[in-house]
């Protein structure tokens, strides 16, 4: 760890020697537990690595003085202190600069540029470089890079060498001791070997297949490619003064390396690469070069499967765009429709409004003057059989009022209604009929379509009208039998045929009348609705009225 005239510090791995080389005498001292290798003398310490930590030991005494933390070196194999006072630490995890107080300034390893990490010693020659003994070599470290690296085939006894064995003799030449010997020689002597490098591609492969059948792989410039022919692999090597196993191979794909890559052994490189552009670099020197230039380029272009195109992708936006406007116009043309719908309701609602008032004032206000007038009448009527007539008409009149209303009650409980229940309500204005009159046979057969449905205005004038027919037939025919018929039809449509055995009439002369007023009403409503209302009767013929819904 030191050594001038008078004394000499000398370190093994469990004991510390202080050697008097003027007395002939030697102290021992223990040193730190722990597997050590090496250390160093740094006024007022000697420094020495164990357990992931740097340990300070008194000069004088060699006690420990502190502990730092220096982990993920591996191990540290040998020292050297340079005029400024930085430690530089050979590791097996590369060559650590720091200062006296342990903090690491600098570090050389394989992403700066060194061909192997495992630092076995290390020496500074007359000009201030670094020689350092590896697993593959000597190396020269000049300006924090690697500028020399020397190899078993330039004449070493092996490219392993020993932990901190060198040494420097007075003229400057270094020792370095390996497993099958040692070398010597003087730095200023070796100079860097001027050497015309010239680096050949020997094989460009694309999915395990030749890259370009017909061309030669060390002319091979360019590459297109589809999305699935992206596994390619490169091998290369260098023709110069040296053999190409001597040279040191480096290579960057631009597109997914930062960084120049260290190439071990002249393995095959092998990259599997998504759609894109991307150009090969390989380069070739006796030493790593992380600034290098490129001595052979390949431009690779992967093209992307189509439904990854610009094209393809331009379609998919315009189709996208096309596709939110569409929605956006149906939309806008739904709230539109539904405002204009909205307003459409409101106007019927008014309409129908009207339309009840009119009903309500056309049948209700008919009835109640029928009453109020019937009941002047009985008022001043003294015949017997004249005052019975204006009774009857009087309860005919009560229960046309009573049926309007209920017939419009109904038909505002829903928006809309099933023909059947049109029917089943048909066929409840029919039933007390047969109580009340007893001398006219009341019958209904057949059925409504199961699957119609009609809007609430549209059963109000079914119903409506087959009570206007009914309560005709009933009032003014004189009839016997009163045959109502249901029936579906063709398109899911309904017809409904209120047929009597009555007296009849002219239809064409009966409309020109006032008593025409019943028939009108009934073609009035057939028409707001959409029906197809027909009339058959003749004089002593009876009268069959029909609708088609």
């Amino acid at each position: 760890m030191y050594k001038d005239r008078e004394k000499a510090i000398v370190l093994s791995e469990t004991r510390i020697y202080r050697v008097d080389l003027v007395r002939d005498k030697v102290d021992e001292y223990p040193s730190a537990n722990g597997y050590i290798m090496s250390g160093i003398y740094s006024s007022p310490y000697f420094i020495m690595h164990y357990n992931d930590g740097f340990v300070f030991l008194d000069e004088k005494d060699f006690r420990i003085v502190k502990r730092i933390p220096f982990k993920n070196t591996g191990g540290v194999r040998c020292y050297l202190k340079d005029n400024s006072g930085k430690i530089y630490a050979g590791t097996n995890k590369g060559i650590f600069v720091t200062d006296t107080s342990g903090i690491i300034l600098q570090q050389f390893n394989k992403e700066t540029g060194l061909p192997d990490e495992c630092i076995y010693a290390m020496a500074f020659d007359k000009a201030g470089y670094i020689w350092c003994s590896t697993n593959k070599g000597i190396l020269k470290i000049a300006e924090g890079k690697l500028v020399q690296h020397i190899m078993k085939q330039d004449g070493l006894q092996e490219n392993e060498f020993n932990t901190n064995v060198v040494a420097e003799s007075a003229d400057g030449e270094l020792y370095f001791g390996g497993v099958n010997g040692f070398n010597s020689f003087s730095p200023s002597a070796i100079g860097a070997s001027k050497d015309s490098v010239h680096l050949l591609m020997t094989a460009v492969m694309v999915n395990n297949e030749k890259a370009i059948a017909d061309t030669a792989d060390w002319n091979i410039s360019g590459l297109r490619l589809p999305y699935n022919r992206n596994a390619l692999s490169f091998d290369f090597a260098a023709m110069g003064n040296h053999n190409p196993d001597q040279y040191v191979y480096q290579y960057r794909m631009d597109g997914v390396d930062n960084q120049w890559i260290q190439h071990d052994k002249m393995q095959t490189v092998r990259y599997s690469l998504s759609p894109g552009k991307y150009t090969f670099h390989v380069y070739a020197s006796r030493s790593f070069d992380k600034d290098a230039k490129p001595m052979k380029s390949i431009r690779i272009i992967v093209k992307p499967p189509f439904w990854k195109t610009w094209w393809f992708l331009s379609g998919l936006v315009i189709l996208f765009i096309s596709v939110i406007s569409f929605g956006l116009d149906q939309r806008n043309k739904r709230k539109y429709a539904r405002r204009l719908q909205q307003l459409e309701n409101e106007q019927q609602i008014k309409l129908e409004r009207e339309r009840i008032s009119k009903d309500l004032h056309d049948s209700l206000g008919a009835y109640a003057n029928a009453v109020l007038y019937n009941v002047e009448l009985l008022e001043k009527e003294n015949a017997e059989l004249k005052r019975k007539e204006l009774i009857g008409d009087l309860k005919f009149a009560s229960k046309d009022i009573i049926t309007s209303l209920r017939e419009t009650v109904w038909a505002f409980k829903k928006e809309q209604y099933a023909a059947e229940e049109c029917l089943v309500r048909i066929r409840n204005f029919i039933q007390p009929f047969t109580r009340y009159y007893q001398q006219i046979h009341f019958n209904i057969e057949g059925e409504a379509p199961a699957d119609l449905m009609l809007h609430y205005t549209k059963a109000l004038n079914v119903v409506r009208i087959v009570q206007e027919a009914v309560t005709n037939s009933i009032k003014h025919s004189g009839a016997s039998v009163v045959h109502i018929t249901s029936a579906a039809t063709v398109g899911n449509k309904w017809s409904l045929s209120v047929q009597d055995n009555g007296a009849g009439f002219a239809v064409a002369e009966l409309k020109d009348s006032e008593r025409g007023n019943g028939l009108y009403n009934m073609q009035q409503r057939s028409a707001e609705a959409g029906f197809d209302l027909t009339i058959h009767s003749l004089p002593g013929k009876g009268t069959t009225i029909t609708i088609n819904i």
